[in-house]
């Protein structure tokens, strides 16, 4: 999939937060981010999840009930932006955990400053 600037910001963004979760450039006006984020979903290069407490602001939109959603990138959502989500060690846990995420970014700032 050939990826548009914008889109290659968010993913590379979300690509370096501990928990995997994009944001949309501040300057993106509301319309093109949520343009640009349902195409991202849509695509599976990124997923919805429940927003968490400490990450709140990072909801770009709320459901029925009230609930900031977040974006989260997916492992095709690395892969789009050539990153290798399975590098290193074998997974036991939940590829899409936010614990494996967190951990996964953690790697590859370290193999980025070595």
């Amino acid at each position: 999939m050939k990826l548009s600037d914008t889109q290659r910001v968010i993913l590379s963004a979300a690509a370096q937060h501990e928990m995997g979760l994009a944001r949309a450039p501040k300057t993106l006006p509301a319309a093109a981010r949520n343009a640009v984020f349902r195409s991202l979903i849509k695509t599976n290069l990124l997923t919805e999840i429940n927003a968490p407490r400490e990450h709140v602001g990072l909801g770009w939109r709320q459901d029925d009930d009230g609930t900031w959603i977040v974006a989260r990138i997916t492992d095709d959502g690395l892969r789009a932006i050539g990153i290798d989500p399975n590098a290193g060690d074998a997974r036991e846990e939940d590829e899409q955990s936010p614990e494996a995420i967190a951990r996964r970014n953690a790697e590859r700032r370290a193999a980025a400053e070595a």
